[in-house]
């Protein structure tokens, strides 16, 4: 069984979302099919396929691609999607703790600030993986998250009109 908090992403898409999968583990398409089923939105999750294995997206409301490495936010915007965002998520997806922003190498870096670790060895490598956000390599995750969808999300849009 899949932990909760590698499902973290579903929670950007409005209550009553559908969830579908073709891709991935058995464990990860039996946790999606645990979500259950929903009357509005349809939203396809797809573990590792490439864009050209992506099924037609036209009749979806968004897409959730777990370590689709060919898959960049300009396919998902050419598919309609305005809203499109990335995440690592560490220290991997089996264990998710943190969801850091991978859209710049600046926000990335910066998202670590939220840790302090009080160890030497842990403040090293705190300090390294920051160094390697900052520089936009993609060496310092392994598991990524891309939630596309065609509208801004309803936590989103709260979160706007009360800050602002």
């Amino acid at each position: 069984m899949i932990d909760a908090r590698a499902m973290a992403w579903r929670h950007l898409f409005a209550a009553g979302t559908a969830f579908t999968t073709e891709s991935g583990p058995e464990y990860f398409r039996h946790a999606i099919d645990m979500l259950g089923t929903g009357q509005q939105d349809q939203v396809l999750v797809s573990w590792g396929q490439a864009p050209q294995e992506l099924p037609d997206l036209s009749a979806r409301s968004g897409i959730v691609a777990i370590n689709s490495r060919g898959l960049k936010p300009r396919h998902l915007q050419a598919a309609g999607f305005t809203y499109v965002r990335r995440f690592a998520v560490l220290p991997r997806l089996d264990d998710a703790r943190w969801f850091i922003p991978l859209g710049n190498a600046g926000v990335s870096a910066a998202a670590f600030r939220l840790y302090s670790p009080y160890r030497a060895v842990a403040r090293l490598k705190h300090h390294g993986v920051r160094v390697a956000a900052r520089s936009g390599l993609p060496v310092w995750y392994l598991d990524h998250v891309i939630v596309a969808q065609r509208s801004a999300p309803p936590l989103e849009l709260a979160l706007r009109s009360a800050l602002i």
